[in-house]
């Protein structure tokens, strides 16, 4: 529960910051493919290492 809601914080911290300064569809794309492969790495590390895995909501809570 706790990560949906910084991860809605965090959205709209970027999309405050993205409307009032001009950035470039090159840094935002930038920043979207460094969020898939970070994303990729943790699902990969998670594969090899389980206590690296991403939690389920069920393993959080016991």
């Amino acid at each position: 529960m706790m990560s949906k809601i910084l991860t809605t914080v965090l959205l709209a911290v970027v999309f405050a910051v993205w409307t009032a300064v001009d950035v470039s569809a090159y840094l935002l794309h930038a920043a979207f493919l460094g969020w898939v492969w970070a994303s990729a790495a943790i699902r990969a590390l998670g594969a090899f290492r389980p206590e690296y895995a991403p939690k389920h909501r069920s393993d959080v809570a016991a």
